[in-house]
């Protein structure tokens, strides 16, 4: 293959993978758990970074009801954040803003069981 028709090849491959770059927007995992109809709440063990400024839920294997969270820090103290929001299966909530320079131990998640239908799902933390 000629050297043109190389550079050409790497120009299509680099224009194709543009979109998947731009769409990585700085969220990542940080931990999860699984949800269940015989329970109302779960917890999020998490590897915190305190730089982190906004979190966000998401919901995989089927939609649930997120009632509220509450960060435990590391210092003991805790934070209640409401969220209200019913996720579909794959869905993530809106942004939460976070306490400045936070370091948190865990999280609590609270759900409405009745909104799993029975399912079982998981909820991921992610941040920013």
């Amino acid at each position: 293959m000629g050297f043109a028709k190389i550079i050409g090849a790497a120009a299509v491959a680099a224009a194709l993978a543009a979109p998947s770059v731009a769409q990585d927007s700085g969220w990542r995992t940080l931990g999860r758990a699984p949800v269940n109809p015989e329970a109302t709440s779960g917890t999020i063990n998490v590897r915190w970074d305190p730089n982190l400024r906004e979190a966000m839920f998401c919901v995989d294997g089927h939609g649930v009801r997120l009632t509220d969270a509450t960060l435990r820090l590391q210092d003991g103290s805790a934070k209640l954040v409401k969220i209200r929001q019913t996720l579909a299966d794959g869905g993530c909530s809106k942004a939460l803003p976070l306490p400045r320079k936070a370091d948190v131990a865990s999280v609590d998640i609270a759900y409405d069981s009745a909104s799993l239908g029975g399912a079982k799902a998981k909820v991921q933390l992610t941040a920013r």
